[in-house]
């Protein structure tokens, strides 16, 4: 099974790993003589780690180039889709994640046991659209009285 992975319009270097937390925003409260209950709420942001290794020799882009776009998508307060789609070996797309993200934390990682390639742990929020609505209010039309 192949992955392909996408971040910030680049393709990034496949991920050895990934966690995906799915947030809950339930409530409890504890009642007298009935004990704690819990009130189900919508699901809070879902939380993505990353940790991407981009290599210094041979790869597609150098790393500063990934680096500049992860700090501009961090600095410019931008959204920008998380792509991870994954492929069998016939090339058939078995299953993707497509989510609009911001860039949360980031951090670089200088490890002399990864040779000259640069490791970074990119922590990543879902993003939902919001906006207030507006409603026209038409008044009904009289008809004439007879």
């Amino acid at each position: 099974m192949s992955y392909t992975c996408y971040l910030g319009g680049m393709d990034v270097p496949t991920p050895a790993k990934l966690t995906v937390k799915i947030k809950g925003n339930n409530k409890t409260l504890v009642l007298l003589n009935k004990g704690e209950i819990n009130f189900l709420r919508f699901p809070g942001l879902t939380e993505i780690t990353v940790p991407l290794v981009f290599p210094m020799l041979g790869g597609r882009r150098s790393p500063q180039a990934y680096l500049d776009m992860l700090e501009g998508l961090k600095t410019g307060k931008k959204t920008t889709q998380f792509i991870l789609v994954r492929c069998s070996p016939d090339g058939r797309t078995l299953y993707d994640t497509n989510m609009t993200v911001s860039v949360e934390d980031y951090s670089i990682a200088e490890d002399a046991a990864k040779g000259l390639d640069v490791a970074v742990d990119v922590s990543l929020k879902q993003w939902r659209s919001y906006g207030t609505k507006t409603a026209t209010v038409e008044q009904p039309v009289e008809s004439g009285r007879a």
